[in-house]
């Protein structure tokens, strides 16, 4: 190699790197670019008000859900209480209809019929049931 053709290969990668740069700022500006196509632009503003509107509902659902914390029932032997209190079936399925979610203490000397029956009910009511299993002490 000469020094001859040293000049000759910078004078073949100078328009490649010029095509190369050129390539990629037409890239950036159809994706980015305010030429009216790029991805970012397709979307109307219907769509866009759709999005925002469901992004909101969401938000929404998810401080509703935080607010509301659940319902406390404990299922044993001795029957059912809901937040400490010993009630029929009944009354723990409207007290937990408020909170809507309901945490269900199952202790281990409980019959797995009161437990049907009482998730049962509570699930006939709209209430989610979470199921926290329990030893007798």
């Amino acid at each position: 190699m000469t020094a001859r053709d040293k000049p000759a290969r910078k004078s073949r990668l100078l328009p490649l790197t010029v095509l190369l740069a050129a390539a990629l700022a037409l890239l950036y500006f159809l994706r980015f670019g305010d030429f009216g196509i790029g991805v970012g632009t397709l979307l109307d503003e219907e769509q866009s008000a759709q999005q925002i509107d469901a992004a909101v509902a969401v938000d929404a659902m998810v401080e509703e859900v935080a607010a509301a914390p659940p319902c406390r029932i404990l299922l044993n032997a001795e029957g059912l209480s809901a937040d400490g209190v010993a009630q029929t079936l009944e009354e723990v399925v409207s007290t937990c209809k408020e909170a809507g979610t309901a945490e269900l203490v199952v202790a281990g000397d409980s019959t797995v019929g009161q437990l049907r029956e009482t998730k049962a009910a509570l699930q006939a009511s709209g209430i989610e049931v979470r199921e926290v299993h329990k030893q007798p002490e």
